[in-house]
């Protein structure tokens, strides 16, 4: 499948969720293919002063992660 390119020969479809947990309710999903790293959506959620995110260890880009923190500028 072209549109399912991964990071070998398989192909891979990666979806991207948030969720309101008040509702429990998807407020974002992003379908992509398996080349695209799960930072880059960082930028693509509508960040909610004071609510809690959970994210994996892929999150490194501190940079991006540090634009969260309320009082704190970004580099």
């Amino acid at each position: 499948m072209s549109w399912a390119q991964g990071k070998y020969s398989k192909g891979a479809v990666k979806m991207h969720t948030l969720i309101d947990l008040r509702g429990s309710i998807h407020t974002f999903i992003h379908i992509t293919d398996g080349r695209c790293h799960d930072s880059n959506v960082l930028d693509m959620l509508n960040i909610v002063p004071g609510a809690i995110y959970t994210m994996d260890k892929a999150y490194v880009d501190f940079e991006a992660l540090n634009g969260l923190t309320p009082g704190v500028p970004s580099s």
